[in-house]
């Protein structure tokens, strides 16, 4: 999928292009994860590995409806979110700092999080 020339790894143009290709094509859903990954994180800000904790305690109430969503939309956050870092790594290699910066932008809302992120 990458091939290495000197000392830097350069990602293959078909890998840029099938992370475009889930980004633009999923952003409306992501859009909507959005929406709500801020209730289930605005209460962990400061301690945001809390929410990757196995035992963390009780689980908000429509996580099971989160889950549902997840898997009848067909969208995995954590997807988008590693198209999103490699679209953000090959723009900021190729002098796009602004569309780089916006990736990261969308990364963040997506980890949800609170604005110290």
């Amino acid at each position: 999928v990458s091939e290495a020339v000197g000392s830097a790894t350069y990602l293959s143009r078909e890998l840029l292009e099938e992370a475009d290709r889930l980004v633009e094509g999923s952003f409306s859903l992501a859009m909507s994860w959005c929406k709500s990954v801020v209730g289930f994180t605005v209460q962990t800000c400061g301690s945001e590995q809390a929410n990757f904790e196995a035992d963390q305690g009780e689980l908000p109430a429509n996580w099971a409806g989160v889950e549902v969503w997840k898997h009848d939309s067909g969208f995995c956050p954590h997807a988008y979110v590693a198209a999103l870092a490699l679209r953000a790594s090959a723009r900021r290699k190729e002098g796009l700092l602004s569309s780089a910066s916006e990736d990261l932008r969308k990364m963040r809302a997506v980890l949800g999080g609170c604005e110290d992120l």
